[in-house]
């Protein structure tokens, strides 16, 4: 093993000092690499620039110390190391700040040192107990020699299997069409059969699963990075966020397993940017929007996109993440008022807006009435940096081999799910129905006709006054969802699900809003019920908590927000699970210790509702009970339901018990 040593010396006045300090430190002597470590002002994640003595010296003459007005001193970038900053930064996050300071933070010097200089160890060849064995091979048994290796390569010559190696300490079976190779001080293993055959535009169902399996990597890399680079306690700690892949047409290819009511409805949004801006679209840019109108959810939840583009300049996928933000403007703190009659009372709406041009410059939308707008700009900025980490790596992809096959296993993916859903039809010819009712008496209702392996989804209610409407791609969203649940076999979520299958909704009704109406709650709520009104009338199972309970809350720390979790329904086959995140809301609850230290509350209890899942053959989940006690004033919202009644069993099961919320400002619990 190469030993390898580092370095680090901050950077307090001029770079040639602090890059020679850190290699005159280094303990060995070798191949040195030495990097300049430096920021944006204000923000915490560093970039590494190469640093060569050269640009040591000549960033002394366009480096210098600069005293800000709290009295600190920052040694900031300018010239060609600021050149080579935003060069490095557009490269790993998509866009540049040129109106951002750079300071330098510390330079970094790694030694790479020679191998160690050792006498190869030199081991004899055992003996073997007999010259041959039986060995099952190939589907029977076989008489094939046995043979002692050591590293004594003399007289020795390559063998072809099938073959049995008996080395010091462990036994090695070399099959049919492979070949044995002595090289000194290790054996080589080449395989002889014909060279797999590479992926190509043509369906295989092995190869569409590895390239499923690659793109689903990507998408899991994205969220992590999201994740990491966010800021809110929303997206960086909670992880209410998405991330996925699309085609050209913007049809939902590839997902990591985040949101379901995300990643449900972001094909829409993708292909309303393609209706709207298809022509101005261009390769390293990023579009954003949050708006319910055209293919979003509900304000919060605001969705960036990137167009990937072939080498050829043709439009080959896109690359998008939602995240819920921590506020976007309106009547209450977390823009989720429960009370919101009108689009205004929810926040700010952004139309599809040009957030990263094809430079890398930013252009942050307005935010008017947005109470943390900083907070909201920096997750927006992670979340163009997991875009650009999501366009690396499928250009990488696609570089190796060829945009046409990447278009082609796109289209194969969900060609695949849409066979799934037809197999699992296959045999439910017949008109099925459900219904919820709201707490207010709000009434949801489907109706499912299966023939000949297709399906025909209505989607109906009136028009809701509050803020439980829902834009159709939510619909879409909670349709997607319940048949993927009924498929059994382990396909990727996405729109191939929806091939063979019509989804229609009430024009101007519950789930087909027009503006100004208010849809804070239709993409929380709404989409619950609509899940449970398809698993009942499917005879999949009984409704879930068919809630998300999402609670927000403003302090002078700033909002934080959190979906509370319960009891799943219980099905034929078993229990409910119990106090877990239900259907189409898959994120966490706030760490404790981090949701402490951040705001002006104690988390007093958290513990499961025992007995409150509804009785029967297979109970159903078990609901949670969480306690808090805020330190300081706060003014927090509830948008929740099932508080009326429980959610209902299913064949005769009992219902579970309504929820609860309660206060005590000093007059115990009311």
């Amino acid at each position: 093993a190469r030993p390898r040593a580092e370095r680090r010396v901050p950077v307090t006045t001029r770079l040639a000092d602090a890059r020679a300090a850190a290699v005159a430190a280094l303990p060995l002597q070798g191949e040195v690499e030495v990097a300049l470590l430096a920021r944006h002002e204000g923000t915490s994640g560093t970039v590494s620039v190469p640093l060569t003595a050269a640009a040591a010296h000549l960033g002394d003459g366009q480096a210098g110390v600069h005293r800000r007005p709290t009295g600190a001193s920052v040694v900031e970038l300018g010239g060609e190391l600021r050149a080579a900053f935003d060069r490095r930064h557009r490269t790993l996050h998509g866009f540049q700040r040129p109106e951002l300071p750079v300071v330098a933070e510390a330079v970094i010097a790694v030694v790479h040192g020679p191998p160690s200089d050792v006498e190869p160890p030199r081991v004899e060849a055992p003996s073997v107990p007999c010259p041959s064995a039986r060995v099952w091979l190939e589907g029977r048994w076989q008489v094939v020699p046995v043979v002692g290796v050591g590293t004594d390569a003399a007289g020795w010559e390559a063998r072809s299997g099938p073959l049995v190696v008996v080395l010091p300490g462990s036994t090695l079976v070399v099959e049919p069409g492979w070949t044995l190779r002595h090289a000194g001080d290790h054996l080589v293993l080449c395989d002889g059969q014909p060279a797999h055959v590479p992926l190509s535009t043509h369906r295989d169902p092995v190869h569409t699963a590895v390239f499923g399996g690659r793109l689903r990597g990507i998408a899991d890399a994205m969220g992590e990075t999201l994740a990491r680079l966010a800021r809110s306690v929303s997206i960086r700690d909670r992880r209410d966020f998405s991330c996925a892949l699309f085609d050209a047409a913007g049809h939902l290819a590839v997902n990591a397993p985040h949101v379901p009511v995300h990643l449900g409805a972001m094909g829409e949004t993708v292909r309303a940017l393609l209706r709207r801006h298809g022509p101005e679209l261009a390769e390293g840019e990023a579009w954003v929007t949050n708006d319910p109108y055209a293919g979003g959810s509900h304000l919060p939840d605001i969705t960036v996109t990137r167009p990937i583009f072939g080498p050829e300049g043709r439009l080959c996928a896109f690359v998008a993440c939602r995240g819920h933000h921590v506020d976007v403007g309106g009547i209450r703190p977390g823009s989720m008022p429960p009370d919101a009659r009108t689009i205004a009372e929810e926040g700010v709406v952004i139309p599809h807006h040009r957030l990263v041009d094809a430079v890398g410059g930013v252009h942050l939308p307005d935010l008017p009435g947005c109470r943390q707008p900083d907070v909201v700009a920096a997750d927006l900025l992670a979340q163009v940096a997991a875009c650009a980490w999501g366009a690396r790596a499928l250009g990488t992809l696609i570089e190796a081999v060829g945009p046409t096959v990447v278009r082609a296993q796109l289209g194969h993916l969900q060609a695949v799910a849409a066979d799934a859903v037809a197999e699992a039809l296959a045999g439910m010819d017949g008109r099925y129905t459900g219904e919820e009712i709201f707490d207010d008496g709000t009434r949801l209702h489907v109706a499912l006709v299966v023939r000949a392996g297709r399906l025909d989804v209505a989607v109906g209610g009136a028009a809701h006054p509050g803020n439980l409407n829902a834009p159709t791609a939510v619909a879409r969203a909670a349709v997607l969802y319940t048949l993927r649940c009924l498929v059994g076999a382990p396909i990727p979520l996405n729109e191939g699900v929806l091939d063979r299958v019509t989804v229609r909704v009430e024009p101007g009704g519950l789930f087909d809003p027009v503006a100004p109406r208010a849809v804070a709650g239709g993409n929380v709520e709404t989409s619950q019920r609509l899940v449970d009104a398809l698993v009942r009338a499917l005879g999949m199972g009984a409704a879930g908590q068919g809630t998300m309970n999402n609670l927000t809350i403003g302090t002078s720390a700033g909002a934080w927000y959190e979906t509370i979790g319960g009891g799943a329904g219980a099905t034929a086959h078993g229990a409910g699970a119990s106090a877990v995140q239900v259907h189409m809301t898959n994120t966490r609850s706030t760490d404790v210790e981090l949701l402490e230290r951040r705001f002006p509350v104690r988390l007093e209890h958290l513990g499961r509702r025992w007995g409150s899942g509804g009785k029967g053959q297979h109970p159903g989940g078990d609901g949670v009970v969480k306690v808090w006690c805020f330190t300081e004033r706060a003014e927090v919202a509830l948008l929740a339901g099932r508080r009326d009644r429980g959610a209902p069993g299913l064949a005769g099961g009992g219902p579970g018990r309504p929820g609860r919320d309660l206060r005590d400002v000093g007059r115990g619990w009311e």
